[in-house]
């Protein structure tokens, strides 16, 4: 949760520097349960939003709370995403490659599952040297 937390906080804008594999996926892992508790939530409670065309047809829902929370959330996953794509020394830009249909996420989910480079890159030093746990 504090990886989290952190990211959504003090480093919402911040796509500078490295960041660890647990940062990244303790990220991940907190985003997926609150957007799935949101969901629930608005299915539960009806709390959805449709567009509808000239014919009365709808066309296209979304619902509320997981719609805000997915805009709100957008900036920190992006730039965690960067970061974590720079400890291994690739751009941030890689990121990317998730409008490829169909394998564009597994590669970015395999990128992302990378071990960090053990030197200093042109990105920042190893943050796995700052935190020894």
């Amino acid at each position: 949760m504090k990886y989290y937390f952190e990211t959504i906080t003090r480093n919402y804008f911040y796509f500078d520097g490295r960041a660890r594999r647990r940062e990244f996926w303790w990220f991940v892992l907190f985003y997926i349960l609150i957007l799935l508790i949101l969901s629930f939530a608005d299915r539960y409670f009806g709390w959805m939003i449709t567009v509808e065309n000239s014919q009365g047809e709808t066309v296209l829902y979304f619902w509320k709370s997981s719609f805000i929370y997915v805009i709100a959330t957008a900036i920190p996953r992006f730039a965690i995403t960067a970061r974590r794509l720079h400890d291994f020394g690739k751009s941030g830009w890689l990121q990317l490659i998730i409008f490829i249909p169909c394998i564009g996420w597994m590669i970015l989910v395999i990128l992302c599952a990378q071990d960090s480079q053990r030197w200093d890159n042109q990105y920042g030093p190893n943050p796995k040297r700052r935190h020894r746990y």
